[in-house]
């Protein structure tokens, strides 16, 4: 490696070192604190009656559908009158703001525990010394706060990919809804989704706050290790 490229890396690191232990010594536990707060006094996921989500889904006809239309039938040269009906919703409409407003807010909080999970991740993977023979305890200790912190970013992608799902079942029992309008277990099922998909996001919210907690106990109870994974004086505490 010539010094010029050597210089730049170590610049490089040098910056994401102290964006990191910012994240560690200050943004984590405000982290904590804010969504702690946020959970007991919001009214977003501290709904008791999970009523408000029975929102009903009237069908209406298409007003472009004319159920009168007639079509030509070659084969035995007479007609056909058209009878199914054709039905629309406001799909605008179909989901409860109240959901809506609790999943953008995932979302974002999702969006930066992924950012400092990441860049707190790199930094350690980059403090990890060179391969060696002995006094490794440091480094098994750097290789597993990088898998919990790789851990609390696939359980965040999870989270998103759970959103879609949810809208995916949500519209298939809409469109139901929309082709059997007059089949009340199907308003009902919408009705039950919702109320699971609430309880779930507000579980989701709270093992945020949890993941941000374990996360900030770990690396500041093994902080000196994953700064020095191996100590010059290692073999002499022995004695």
């Amino acid at each position: 490696m010539s010094l010029k490229i050597k210089k730049k890396f170590n610049a490089f690191n040098e910056t994401l070192a102290n964006k990191a232990k910012k994240i560690i010594e200050e943004e984590m536990p405000q982290k904590i604190f804010a969504l702690n707060d946020f959970l007991k006094t919001d009214d977003l996921f501290n709904v008791q009656d999970l009523s408000i989500f029975h929102q009903p889904i009237v069908p209406k006809p298409d007003s472009a559908f004319n159920p009168n239309k007639k079509r030509k039938i070659d084969e035995e040269n007479e007609t056909k009158t058209e009878s199914k009906p054709v039905v629309y919703t406001d799909h605008t409409e179909s989901c409860h703001p109240h959901l809506f407003k609790c999943i953008d807010f995932l979302k974002s909080e999702i969006e930066e525990v992924v950012s400092l999970c990441n860049t707190v991740k790199i930094y350690i993977q980059l403090n990890i010394p060179k391969i060696e023979d002995g006094n490794n305890f440091g480094v098994s200790i750097q290789e597993e706060v990088v898998k919990e912190l790789s851990s609390a970013e696939d359980s965040a992608f999870a989270v998103l990919d759970s959103i879609s799902k949810y809208y995916m079942q949500r519209a298939k029992l809409v469109t139901k809804v929309m082709k059997y309008p007059y089949v009340k277990d199907y308003q009902l099922c919408i009705w039950e989704l919702d109320e699971k998909e609430y309880t779930w996001l507000r579980l989701t919210a709270i093992d945020l706050r949890n993941n941000y907690a374990m996360l900030y106990d770990m690396i500041q109870k093994n902080y000196d290790r994953i700064e020095k994974p191996r100590q010059e004086n290692a073999h002499a505490a022995l004695y």
